[in-house]
């Protein structure tokens, strides 16, 4: 238990990650018409190099020529959904499937897809259905 001396932890009230990408205009549109996500905010006004978007209570930021480097991400983004076959019936055909959809041995029926800039983002849903591929074909989960 913390004493009078220790300073209290303040509540962590969202992740909104910000990613570098190559091109902020293709970046919006991917992400609003494709996964359904809303503009919320961008800067500067005429030629913006960030923006925020938002869709479900869950945002990202982007930026592009802010920070040094090309986009890059060691690990995935991953999303739970409450209809996974749904949002990959939306995206199939827009997007690059990395893998899935399958029932992996942890409880999640998942797909991954990688957007304009390489960025692999995933999306599950827990399930109760067996797995549909062996428990050692994914190394990332």
């Amino acid at each position: 238990m913390p004493d009078d001396r220790t300073p209290s932890m303040a509540k962590l009230l969202r992740l909104a990650p910000q990613l570098e990408v190559a091109d902020l205009r293709r970046t919006i549109v991917f992400y609003v018409e494709r996964l359904g996500f809303t503009l919320c905010a961008s800067w500067p006004q005429a030629d913006p190099s960030w923006c925020m978007l938002e869709r479900d209570g869950v945002q990202l930021m982007f930026v592009h020529g802010l920070h040094a480097g090309k986009p890059r991400m060691s690990g995935k983004l991953a999303f739970v959904t409450d209809d996974v076959m749904a949002v990959h019936e939306r995206v199939r055909r827009h997007a690059r499937i990395v893998y899935g959809p399958e029932v992996y041995h942890y409880g999640m029926k998942e797909f991954a897809l990688e957007d304009p800039d390489g960025y692999m983002i995933s999306f599950g849903q827990e399930t109760d259905e067996p797995p549909t591929c062996p428990a050692e074909e994914r190394s990332d989960s």
